[in-house]
């Protein structure tokens, strides 16, 4: 693959991404020298590894963000870029180090089919999980250094298209399927089915010492604009019993209408004849709890 990035001393070059069976690989970067012999002038190519760095063999994968350039291997996901405090200095480092398990289990074999793309301060990275074809998609957050794993779609390439209207849409080619599919935080299903998002929390202390039980009536739970069922479940320890589900119950976000008087009929006797349009509104912290004893 080839991009181009500046040198340590932050010119312009072409900067080429090598691979090597063990999955390794080099960077080399090539500059245009002047040559005179005589009264005539020449160009010649002149190649500059950068020292220590890593390659790639995805030529998708390939990103560049605002700074610096992201690109996988077989070894994980690697960002090349000036050295900190060094000036003319270059370096590769790994990204990947927080899901290190997850990146080496990857099919290594399908590594070059490897697509990237970087939008809204993100690199969406779709991999070979299962299968040969890139099966799972896994975000990197540059802003809050945080990896997501994963999505459950695999796309062969990520791009963006600004209609004629001047909207720009995030898409992908699925791995697949010969669809075209946008990404947006405004589309609430997946190809006409809705999301599946599960969380669970992590045990939450309810005394100073590990050790002591108190009782737990109720458990309380504060939704952010809530849309479809969503299940609520506690678990917990008792004092006679292990680990295991206390209590569940189902939760329906409801739309909410706020009527005149006069719109709606009260019994027989007529309070207004005006006419009007309810309206909609939902509330968007929407507390609720769930009786466990």
């Amino acid at each position: 693959a080839v991009s181009h990035y500046q040198s340590g001393a932050g010119d312009g070059m072409a900067t080429v991404f090598c691979r090597t069976p063990e999955g390794k690989g080099a960077i080399w970067q090539i500059s245009i020298d002047t040559l005179t012999v005589g009264d005539t002038q020449f160009s010649v190519p002149a190649a500059t590894k950068v020292v220590g760095s890593f390659g790639t063999e995805s030529i998708h994968g390939v990103v560049a963000t605002n700074n610096d350039i992201l690109f996988p291997n077989k070894r994980g996901m690697h960002s090349l870029g000036p050295e900190k405090n060094f000036y003319g200095l270059l370096r590769t480092n790994e990204l990947s180090s927080k899901i290190r398990p997850y990146w080496r289990a990857l099919l290594g074999s399908y590594m070059s089919g490897v697509a990237g793309y970087f939008y809204d301060a993100k690199v969406f990275i779709s991999v070979p999980v299962t299968g040969t074809t890139n099966s799972k998609t896994i975000v990197y957050d540059l802003e809050r250094t945080n990896w997501a794993v994963d999505w459950t779609i695999g796309a062969k390439q990520f791009l963006e298209y600004t209609d004629t209207s001047g909207d720009t849409h995030f898409l992908y080619v699925h791995a697949t399927d010969n669809k075209l599919i946008e990404i947006s935080e405004n589309i609430q299903g997946d190809l006409g089915e809705a999301f599946n998002t599960s969380y669970v929390s992590g045990r939450i202390p309810l005394s100073k010492l590990w050790k002591d039980f108190i009782k737990v009536n109720k458990a309380y739970i504060k939704l952010g604009s809530p849309t479809g069922t969503i299940d609520f479940e506690v678990s917990g320890t008792q004092t006679t019993a292990p680990f295991k589900s206390l209590k569940s119950v189902s939760i329906t976000s409801q739309a909410l209408t706020n009527s005149g008087l006069g719109w709606d009929g009260l019994g027989s006797i007529q309070l207004g004849d005006s006419a009007g349009i309810p309206s909609n509104f939902s509330d968007s912290s929407d507390p609720r709890f769930v009786k466990v004893r």
